[in-house]
């Protein structure tokens, strides 16, 4: 089933991805933290949400788009897909999609979804910050700032417990 690498492809630029007749996968944010003094980027994890089912048009503008043909063409490729996956599905009750994470089929009522979190390639670069935040995070890391909050160099940079910056950054 071809049409997830599609969904997978449109989750790089696109917080949720509707594919029609079965269910919209969301992108949930996490915001950047730091643990035991070490930056942890933002990053995003796929959930999914069986009650988003009708056809926005992203999903199958973007196949019409990538694979040069007609957007009824396009529909019809999905609603094939769609079809074929659910009969896995309750032939399995198991299926795992790479990338995206496993579908399991209970009863007729109830689908759950795992995520795939060992396969998070939807997050910012480890090493890639943007330029304001990381000239404001650039003075904490290099004069201890984690560890010794009240040192002379970070009240230097940091004088008050105000951040300042341009209005149109934020």
């Amino acid at each position: 089933m071809t049409i997830f690498k599609d969904i997978v492809e449109l989750l790089h630029n696109n917080d949720c991805v509707i594919l029609p007749g079965f269910g919209a996968f969301v992108l949930k944010k996490k915001s950047a933290s730091i643990i035991q003094n070490k930056f942890i980027p933002p990053s995003k994890n796929v959930s999914f949400n069986s009650m988003l089912k009708e056809n926005d048009g992203l999903l199958v503008k973007y196949i019409s788009g990538t694979r040069k043909t007609s957007y009824k063409k396009a529909l019809n490729l999905v609603e094939k897909e769609v079809e074929a996956f659910n009969k896995k599905l309750t032939r399995d009750l198991l299926v795992e999609i790479e990338s995206i994470g496993i579908f399991e089929l209970k009863d007729e009522n109830s689908l759950n979804f795992n995520p795939d979190l060992s396969i998070n390639d939807l997050k910012q670069d480890e090493d890639v910050l943007d330029t304001w935040f990381s000239s404001w995070l650039w003075p904490i890391s290099v004069f201890n700032g984690l560890s010794d909050p009240d040192n002379k160099d970070i009240n230097y940079y940091y004088p008050t417990n105000d951040l300042v910056t341009a209005p149109e950054i934020m």
